[in-house]
Protein backbone atom coordinates (compact mmCIF):
# COMPACT_ATOMS: atom_id res chain seq x y z
CA UNK A 1 0.00 0.00 0.00
CA UNK A 2 1.31 3.46 -0.88
CA UNK A 3 0.12 7.01 -1.55
CA UNK A 4 0.17 9.14 -4.69
CA UNK A 5 -1.10 12.64 -5.44
CA UNK A 6 -3.88 13.19 -7.98
CA UNK A 7 -4.10 16.90 -8.62
CA UNK A 8 -3.96 18.32 -5.08
CA UNK A 9 -5.32 15.29 -3.21
CA UNK A 10 -3.42 12.33 -1.66
CA UNK A 11 -4.82 8.95 -2.71
CA UNK A 12 -4.10 5.46 -1.30
CA UNK A 13 -3.30 2.86 -3.95
CA UNK A 14 -2.49 -0.84 -4.08
CA UNK A 15 -0.36 -1.92 -7.03
CA UNK A 16 1.12 -5.29 -7.95
CA UNK A 17 3.01 -6.35 -11.09
CA UNK A 18 2.27 -3.03 -12.76
CA UNK A 19 -1.50 -3.34 -12.25
CA UNK A 20 -3.41 -0.88 -10.06
CA UNK A 21 -5.92 -2.83 -7.94
CA UNK A 22 -7.17 -0.18 -5.51
CA UNK A 23 -7.56 3.60 -5.26
CA UNK A 24 -9.25 5.47 -2.43
CA UNK A 25 -9.01 8.39 -0.06
CA UNK A 26 -8.74 5.96 2.88
CA UNK A 27 -6.92 2.69 3.37
CA UNK A 28 -8.88 -0.36 2.10
CA UNK A 29 -11.64 -1.80 4.28
CA UNK A 30 -12.11 -5.58 4.59
CA UNK A 31 -14.55 -5.59 1.65
CA UNK A 32 -11.94 -3.77 -0.43
CA UNK A 33 -9.32 -6.39 0.44
CA UNK A 34 -11.73 -9.14 -0.67
CA UNK A 35 -12.22 -7.35 -4.01
CA UNK A 36 -8.47 -6.83 -4.44
CA UNK A 37 -7.87 -10.55 -3.80
CA UNK A 38 -10.42 -11.46 -6.49
CA UNK A 39 -8.69 -9.27 -9.08
CA UNK A 40 -5.17 -10.49 -8.21
CA UNK A 41 -6.19 -14.07 -9.10
CA UNK A 42 -6.39 -13.04 -12.75
CA UNK A 43 -3.32 -13.47 -14.99
CA UNK A 44 -1.03 -10.48 -15.68
CA UNK A 45 0.81 -10.27 -19.00
CA UNK A 46 3.33 -7.95 -20.60
CA UNK A 47 1.66 -7.08 -23.91
CA UNK A 48 3.88 -6.89 -26.96
CA UNK A 49 1.64 -5.63 -29.76
CA UNK A 50 2.73 -5.66 -33.39
CA UNK A 51 0.06 -4.32 -35.68
CA UNK A 52 -1.84 -1.24 -36.94
CA UNK A 53 -2.13 1.54 -34.34
CA UNK A 54 -5.87 1.85 -34.89
CA UNK A 55 -6.40 -1.77 -33.73
CA UNK A 56 -4.43 -1.50 -30.47
CA UNK A 57 -7.45 -0.24 -28.52
CA UNK A 58 -9.51 -3.21 -29.76
CA UNK A 59 -6.79 -5.64 -28.58
CA UNK A 60 -6.67 -4.06 -25.11
CA UNK A 61 -10.48 -4.15 -24.87
CA UNK A 62 -10.54 -7.90 -25.69
CA UNK A 63 -7.94 -8.62 -23.02
CA UNK A 64 -9.99 -6.68 -20.44
CA UNK A 65 -13.20 -8.46 -21.47
CA UNK A 66 -11.58 -11.86 -20.94
CA UNK A 67 -9.98 -10.85 -17.66
CA UNK A 68 -6.32 -10.61 -18.66
CA UNK A 69 -4.51 -7.75 -16.91
CA UNK A 70 -1.86 -5.76 -18.78
CA UNK A 71 1.15 -5.11 -16.58
CA UNK A 72 4.49 -6.78 -15.79
CA UNK A 73 4.19 -10.49 -16.47
CA UNK A 74 5.06 -13.11 -19.07
CA UNK A 75 5.21 -11.71 -22.59
CA UNK A 76 2.10 -12.00 -24.72
CA UNK A 77 2.77 -11.36 -28.41
CA UNK A 78 -0.19 -10.32 -30.55
CA UNK A 79 0.63 -9.74 -34.19
CA UNK A 80 -2.02 -8.47 -36.60
CA UNK A 81 -1.80 -7.81 -40.31
CA UNK A 82 -4.65 -6.43 -42.39
CA UNK A 83 -4.73 -5.98 -46.16
CA UNK A 84 -7.83 -5.32 -48.21
CA UNK A 85 -10.43 -7.78 -46.87
CA UNK A 86 -7.95 -10.22 -45.29
CA UNK A 87 -6.32 -10.40 -41.88
CA UNK A 88 -3.55 -12.50 -40.32
CA UNK A 89 -3.67 -13.15 -36.56
CA UNK A 90 -0.66 -14.49 -34.65
CA UNK A 91 -0.59 -15.07 -30.87
CA UNK A 92 2.36 -16.34 -28.78
CA UNK A 93 2.38 -16.88 -24.99
CA UNK A 94 4.87 -19.05 -23.11
CA UNK A 95 4.97 -22.30 -25.13
CA UNK A 96 1.67 -21.60 -26.89
CA UNK A 97 1.64 -20.44 -30.53
CA UNK A 98 -1.35 -19.74 -32.75
CA UNK A 99 -1.76 -18.41 -36.32
CA UNK A 100 -4.81 -17.98 -38.52
CA UNK A 101 -5.89 -16.15 -41.66
CA UNK A 102 -9.45 -14.88 -41.86
CA UNK A 103 -11.62 -12.13 -43.26
CA UNK A 104 -10.87 -8.65 -41.93
CA UNK A 105 -14.37 -8.43 -40.41
CA UNK A 106 -13.61 -11.53 -38.27
CA UNK A 107 -10.46 -10.19 -36.62
CA UNK A 108 -12.08 -9.53 -33.22
CA UNK A 109 -13.76 -12.96 -33.16
CA UNK A 110 -10.58 -14.81 -34.18
CA UNK A 111 -8.38 -12.99 -31.65
CA UNK A 112 -10.87 -13.46 -28.80
CA UNK A 113 -11.20 -17.17 -29.58
CA UNK A 114 -7.44 -17.70 -29.65
CA UNK A 115 -6.94 -15.94 -26.29
CA UNK A 116 -9.72 -17.91 -24.63
CA UNK A 117 -7.96 -21.03 -25.88
CA UNK A 118 -4.76 -20.00 -24.08
CA UNK A 119 -6.28 -18.94 -20.75
CA UNK A 120 -8.79 -21.05 -18.81
CA UNK A 121 -12.21 -19.66 -18.03
CA UNK A 122 -11.54 -16.74 -15.70
CA UNK A 123 -13.89 -15.48 -12.99
CA UNK A 124 -13.62 -11.78 -13.50
CA UNK A 125 -14.99 -9.56 -10.68
CA UNK A 126 -17.83 -7.24 -11.62
CA UNK A 127 -16.87 -4.46 -9.19
CA UNK A 128 -13.96 -2.05 -9.41
CA UNK A 129 -12.98 1.53 -8.62
CA UNK A 130 -13.69 4.58 -10.77
CA UNK A 131 -11.53 7.69 -10.39
CA UNK A 132 -13.26 10.73 -11.92
CA UNK A 133 -11.06 13.78 -12.42
CA UNK A 134 -12.95 17.03 -12.77
CA UNK A 135 -12.13 20.28 -10.98
CA UNK A 136 -11.62 17.95 -8.02
CA UNK A 137 -11.18 14.16 -7.71
CA UNK A 138 -14.01 11.73 -6.95
CA UNK A 139 -13.43 8.00 -6.28
CA UNK A 140 -16.25 5.48 -6.05
CA UNK A 141 -16.88 1.78 -6.27
CA UNK A 142 -18.52 0.87 -9.55
CA UNK A 143 -20.26 -2.15 -11.10
CA UNK A 144 -19.58 -3.72 -14.51
CA UNK A 145 -15.90 -2.76 -14.24
CA UNK A 146 -13.61 -3.70 -17.12
CA UNK A 147 -10.51 -3.51 -14.89
CA UNK A 148 -9.76 -3.00 -11.18
CA UNK A 149 -9.24 0.78 -11.36
CA UNK A 150 -10.45 2.98 -14.21
CA UNK A 151 -9.76 6.67 -14.70
CA UNK A 152 -12.28 9.00 -16.28
CA UNK A 153 -11.86 12.63 -17.26
CA UNK A 154 -15.41 13.64 -18.24
CA UNK A 155 -15.79 15.94 -21.19
CA UNK A 156 -16.49 19.38 -19.78
CA UNK A 157 -18.94 21.57 -21.64
CA UNK A 158 -18.68 25.34 -21.78
CA UNK A 159 -21.37 27.90 -22.53
CA UNK A 160 -20.71 29.92 -25.66
CA UNK A 161 -23.02 32.84 -26.37
CA UNK A 162 -22.99 33.60 -30.10
CA UNK A 163 -25.09 36.55 -31.20
CA UNK A 164 -27.79 35.85 -28.60
CA UNK A 165 -27.75 32.05 -29.03
CA UNK A 166 -26.15 29.93 -26.28
CA UNK A 167 -24.47 26.63 -27.13
CA UNK A 168 -22.81 23.99 -24.94
CA UNK A 169 -19.51 22.91 -26.51
CA UNK A 170 -16.58 20.75 -25.29
CA UNK A 171 -13.08 22.15 -24.88
CA UNK A 172 -11.09 22.50 -28.08
CA UNK A 173 -10.39 24.66 -31.14
CA UNK A 174 -13.34 26.22 -32.99
CA UNK A 175 -13.80 28.41 -36.03
CA UNK A 176 -16.20 31.23 -35.14
CA UNK A 177 -16.85 33.64 -38.02
CA UNK A 178 -13.50 32.71 -39.57
CA UNK A 179 -11.56 33.21 -36.31
CA UNK A 180 -9.77 30.25 -34.69
CA UNK A 181 -10.60 30.24 -30.95
CA UNK A 182 -9.47 27.80 -28.24
CA UNK A 183 -12.46 27.20 -25.97
CA UNK A 184 -11.55 26.43 -22.34
CA UNK A 185 -14.02 28.64 -20.44
CA UNK A 186 -17.48 30.17 -20.84
CA UNK A 187 -17.27 32.74 -23.62
CA UNK A 188 -19.31 35.39 -25.38
CA UNK A 189 -18.58 35.68 -29.08
CA UNK A 190 -19.51 39.01 -30.62
CA UNK A 191 -18.39 39.60 -34.16
CA UNK A 192 -19.07 41.73 -37.19
CA UNK A 193 -19.17 38.60 -39.37
CA UNK A 194 -22.24 36.54 -40.19
CA UNK A 195 -23.34 33.91 -42.71
CA UNK A 196 -26.13 34.20 -45.30
CA UNK A 197 -27.08 30.75 -46.55
CA UNK A 198 -27.62 30.37 -50.29
CA UNK A 199 -26.28 33.84 -51.17
CA UNK A 200 -23.99 34.15 -54.19
CA UNK A 201 -23.05 37.74 -53.34
CA UNK A 202 -24.09 40.33 -50.74
CA UNK A 203 -24.27 44.12 -50.98
CA UNK A 204 -24.86 46.74 -48.30
CA UNK A 205 -27.35 49.56 -48.72
CA UNK A 206 -27.35 51.93 -45.75
CA UNK A 207 -27.92 49.57 -42.78
CA UNK A 208 -29.51 46.76 -44.79
CA UNK A 209 -28.09 43.96 -46.90
CA UNK A 210 -29.12 42.93 -50.40
CA UNK A 211 -28.61 39.34 -51.52
CA UNK A 212 -27.80 38.29 -55.07
CA UNK A 213 -28.92 34.76 -55.93
CA UNK A 214 -29.87 32.96 -59.16
CA UNK A 215 -29.93 36.11 -61.31
CA UNK A 216 -31.97 38.15 -58.83
CA UNK A 217 -31.03 41.00 -56.51
CA UNK A 218 -33.21 40.45 -53.42
CA UNK A 219 -34.21 43.38 -51.20
CA UNK A 220 -35.11 43.02 -47.49
CA UNK A 221 -38.76 44.02 -48.15
CA UNK A 222 -39.27 41.09 -50.52
CA UNK A 223 -38.84 43.00 -53.80
CA UNK A 224 -36.25 41.87 -56.33
CA UNK A 225 -34.63 42.83 -59.61
CA UNK A 226 -33.70 40.38 -62.37
CA UNK A 227 -30.23 41.57 -63.42
CA UNK A 228 -26.71 40.40 -64.06
CA UNK A 229 -24.60 40.36 -60.92
CA UNK A 230 -23.62 44.00 -60.24
CA UNK A 231 -20.24 45.31 -59.15
CA UNK A 232 -21.78 47.24 -56.25
CA UNK A 233 -24.91 49.04 -55.05
CA UNK A 234 -24.29 52.65 -54.04
CA UNK A 235 -27.04 54.89 -52.63
CA UNK A 236 -29.69 52.83 -54.36
CA UNK A 237 -27.77 53.09 -57.62
CA UNK A 238 -26.80 49.75 -59.13
CA UNK A 239 -23.25 49.82 -60.44
CA UNK A 240 -22.72 47.19 -63.19
CA UNK A 241 -19.43 45.38 -63.66
CA UNK A 242 -19.05 47.03 -67.10
CA UNK A 243 -19.57 50.78 -67.46
CA UNK A 244 -19.69 52.97 -70.54
CA UNK A 245 -17.24 55.88 -70.65
CA UNK A 246 -16.09 58.32 -73.30
CA UNK A 247 -12.49 57.92 -74.33
CA UNK A 248 -10.32 60.49 -76.06
CA UNK A 249 -11.90 61.72 -79.26
CA UNK A 250 -15.42 61.22 -77.92
CA UNK A 251 -15.41 57.47 -78.60
CA UNK A 252 -17.52 55.52 -76.11
CA UNK A 253 -16.09 52.26 -74.74
CA UNK A 254 -17.21 49.70 -72.18
CA UNK A 255 -14.73 49.07 -69.40
CA UNK A 256 -14.72 46.72 -66.39
CA UNK A 257 -14.50 48.26 -62.94
CA UNK A 258 -11.25 47.23 -61.28
CA UNK A 259 -11.92 48.97 -57.96
CA UNK A 260 -13.45 51.86 -56.06
CA UNK A 261 -11.58 54.38 -53.92
CA UNK A 262 -13.46 57.17 -52.18
CA UNK A 263 -15.65 58.78 -54.86
CA UNK A 264 -13.56 57.42 -57.75
CA UNK A 265 -13.81 54.30 -59.89
CA UNK A 266 -10.62 52.70 -61.19
CA UNK A 267 -11.27 51.06 -64.56
CA UNK A 268 -9.42 48.09 -65.99
CA UNK A 269 -8.93 50.00 -69.26
CA UNK A 270 -6.53 52.41 -67.46
CA UNK A 271 -8.93 55.24 -66.69
CA UNK A 272 -10.40 56.84 -63.57
CA UNK A 273 -13.84 58.43 -63.36
CA UNK A 274 -15.89 59.97 -60.52
CA UNK A 275 -19.06 58.19 -59.44
CA UNK A 276 -21.18 60.68 -61.38
CA UNK A 277 -19.15 60.03 -64.57
CA UNK A 278 -18.83 63.80 -65.08
CA UNK A 279 -15.27 63.43 -66.43
CA UNK A 280 -12.78 60.73 -67.33
CA UNK A 281 -9.00 60.65 -67.10
CA UNK A 282 -6.74 58.25 -68.99
CA UNK A 283 -3.82 57.39 -66.71
CA UNK A 284 -2.21 54.30 -68.24
CA UNK A 285 -2.48 51.24 -70.45
CA UNK A 286 -4.83 48.48 -69.19
CA UNK A 287 -4.29 47.95 -65.47
CA UNK A 288 -3.19 44.93 -63.44
CA UNK A 289 -3.62 46.30 -59.91
CA UNK A 290 -3.87 49.50 -57.91
CA UNK A 291 -3.58 50.85 -54.36
CA UNK A 292 -4.09 54.27 -52.78
CA UNK A 293 -2.86 56.42 -49.91
CA UNK A 294 -4.47 59.75 -49.08
CA UNK A 295 -5.06 61.69 -52.29
CA UNK A 296 -2.62 59.59 -54.30
CA UNK A 297 -3.47 56.58 -56.44
CA UNK A 298 -0.74 54.10 -57.46
CA UNK A 299 -1.32 51.81 -60.43
CA UNK A 300 0.51 49.01 -62.20
CA UNK A 301 -0.33 48.47 -65.85
CA UNK A 302 0.22 45.66 -68.35
CA UNK A 303 3.25 47.46 -69.78
CA UNK A 304 4.98 47.18 -66.35
CA UNK A 305 4.68 50.88 -65.58
CA UNK A 306 4.06 52.01 -62.01
CA UNK A 307 2.41 55.43 -61.90
CA UNK A 308 1.42 57.83 -59.14
CA UNK A 309 -1.70 59.92 -59.70
CA UNK A 310 -2.80 62.99 -57.73
CA UNK A 311 -6.58 62.52 -57.56
CA UNK A 312 -7.30 66.08 -56.43
CA UNK A 313 -5.33 67.75 -59.21
CA UNK A 314 -6.01 65.00 -61.77
CA UNK A 315 -2.31 64.84 -62.48
CA UNK A 316 0.23 62.07 -62.99
CA UNK A 317 3.02 62.78 -60.51
CA UNK A 318 5.60 60.26 -61.75
CA UNK A 319 5.98 56.94 -63.52
CA UNK A 320 8.57 54.19 -63.31
CA UNK A 321 9.10 51.26 -65.66
CA UNK A 322 9.67 47.97 -63.74
CA UNK A 323 9.84 45.12 -66.29
CA UNK A 324 8.08 41.95 -65.12
CA UNK A 325 6.14 43.64 -62.32
CA UNK A 326 3.04 41.67 -61.28
CA UNK A 327 1.62 43.22 -58.10
CA UNK A 328 1.37 46.48 -56.14
CA UNK A 329 0.35 47.44 -52.61
CA UNK A 330 0.78 50.29 -50.07
CA UNK A 331 1.64 50.43 -46.39
CA UNK A 332 2.49 53.54 -44.37
CA UNK A 333 4.47 55.86 -46.66
CA UNK A 334 5.80 53.10 -48.90
CA UNK A 335 4.77 51.34 -52.08
CA UNK A 336 5.52 47.65 -52.60
CA UNK A 337 5.87 46.17 -56.07
CA UNK A 338 6.20 42.45 -56.86
CA UNK A 339 8.61 41.64 -59.69
CA UNK A 340 10.03 38.22 -60.54
CA UNK A 341 10.77 36.45 -57.24
CA UNK A 342 11.15 39.69 -55.28
CA UNK A 343 9.18 42.52 -53.76
CA UNK A 344 10.57 46.05 -54.10
CA UNK A 345 10.04 48.75 -51.49
CA UNK A 346 9.60 52.22 -53.01
CA UNK A 347 9.16 55.62 -51.40
CA UNK A 348 6.29 57.84 -52.49
CA UNK A 349 8.48 59.41 -55.15
CA UNK A 350 9.11 56.06 -56.83
CA UNK A 351 12.67 55.52 -55.57
CA UNK A 352 13.58 51.90 -54.80
CA UNK A 353 14.71 51.64 -51.17
CA UNK A 354 15.16 47.88 -50.73
CA UNK A 355 14.14 44.47 -52.02
CA UNK A 356 13.30 41.09 -50.50
CA UNK A 357 12.86 37.59 -51.91
CA UNK A 358 9.23 36.52 -52.12
CA UNK A 359 6.75 34.46 -54.09
CA UNK A 360 3.76 36.68 -53.24
CA UNK A 361 2.90 39.46 -50.79
CA UNK A 362 0.08 41.52 -49.31
CA UNK A 363 -0.37 44.46 -46.95
CA UNK A 364 -2.93 45.14 -44.26
CA UNK A 365 -3.19 47.29 -41.12
CA UNK A 366 -0.41 45.29 -39.38
CA UNK A 367 2.08 45.62 -42.24
CA UNK A 368 3.43 43.47 -45.07
CA UNK A 369 3.15 39.67 -45.15
CA UNK A 370 5.38 37.79 -47.57
CA UNK A 371 4.91 34.26 -48.90
CA UNK A 372 8.16 32.50 -49.73
CA UNK A 373 6.87 29.55 -51.80
CA UNK A 374 3.95 28.40 -53.93
CA UNK A 375 3.07 25.80 -51.27
CA UNK A 376 1.92 28.68 -49.01
CA UNK A 377 -0.78 29.65 -51.53
CA UNK A 378 -1.35 32.85 -53.49
CA UNK A 379 -2.57 36.32 -52.50
CA UNK A 380 -5.48 38.43 -53.75
CA UNK A 381 -4.71 42.04 -52.82
CA UNK A 382 -7.06 44.90 -51.99
CA UNK A 383 -6.41 48.45 -50.88
CA UNK A 384 -7.61 47.66 -47.33
CA UNK A 385 -6.21 44.16 -46.93
CA UNK A 386 -5.74 40.87 -48.72
CA UNK A 387 -6.64 37.18 -48.70
CA UNK A 388 -4.34 34.16 -48.92
CA UNK A 389 -5.89 31.39 -51.02
CA UNK A 390 -4.66 27.83 -50.50
CA UNK A 391 -6.73 25.16 -52.25
CA UNK A 392 -10.31 25.99 -51.15
CA UNK A 393 -9.27 27.66 -47.88
CA UNK A 394 -9.03 31.44 -47.57
CA UNK A 395 -7.28 33.38 -44.81
CA UNK A 396 -8.61 36.93 -44.77
CA UNK A 397 -6.43 39.75 -43.43
CA UNK A 398 -8.58 42.79 -42.75
CA UNK A 399 -9.31 43.65 -39.09
CA UNK A 400 -7.74 40.37 -37.91
CA UNK A 401 -6.86 37.04 -39.57
CA UNK A 402 -9.89 34.86 -40.27
CA UNK A 403 -9.97 31.42 -41.89
CA UNK A 404 -12.78 30.20 -44.17
CA UNK A 405 -13.21 26.81 -45.84
CA UNK A 406 -14.79 25.74 -49.16
CA UNK A 407 -14.25 29.22 -50.60
CA UNK A 408 -15.16 30.02 -54.20
CA UNK A 409 -14.15 33.71 -54.26
CA UNK A 410 -13.63 36.80 -52.11
CA UNK A 411 -14.90 40.29 -52.92
CA UNK A 412 -13.87 43.52 -51.17
CA UNK A 413 -16.12 46.53 -50.59
CA UNK A 414 -15.67 49.88 -48.81
CA UNK A 415 -17.80 48.60 -45.92
CA UNK A 416 -16.31 45.11 -45.63
CA UNK A 417 -15.63 41.80 -47.36
CA UNK A 418 -17.82 39.01 -48.74
CA UNK A 419 -16.47 35.46 -48.82
CA UNK A 420 -18.50 33.24 -51.12
CA UNK A 421 -18.51 29.54 -50.21
CA UNK A 422 -20.24 26.51 -51.69
CA UNK A 423 -23.29 26.99 -49.45
CA UNK A 424 -23.55 30.77 -49.05
CA UNK A 425 -21.64 33.93 -48.16
CA UNK A 426 -19.77 35.05 -45.08
CA UNK A 427 -20.13 38.80 -44.58
CA UNK A 428 -17.35 40.52 -42.65
CA UNK A 429 -17.98 44.18 -41.91
CA UNK A 430 -15.11 46.60 -41.29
Amino acid sequence: MSQIWILDQPVYIYEQSGVLYYAGFTEPASSDFDLIASWTKLPVVQLFYDGPDQLRKMVEEILCEIGIQIGLGDFLLIKLRVQDELCHVEVKYRDFSYEENAGASQIREVLSSSLRGIFPILEKPSDGYLVEIRDDVEIKRTHNAIKPVSFLIPEKLYEVAIKGETRLLPEGFYNFFGQIVYLNKNMKIEDSAFFIEGAQMVYKLKNEFLVYRDGKLLYPDGQFLVIDEPYDVLEEKILPKLVAVKAEGGMQINSAILGKYREFLVLASGMIVPLDFSWVMKISNPLIEWCAKGDELYVLDLSSFVKAVDLKRKKILWEKHIPGAWGISCFDDYIYVGVGQKVLKLDRNGNVLSEENCNDFGSWREGIIILKSEEEGFIVRNNKGFVVMKNSQATLYMDEPRVFDNVLRVKFFDWGTVVQTETGCWVVEN
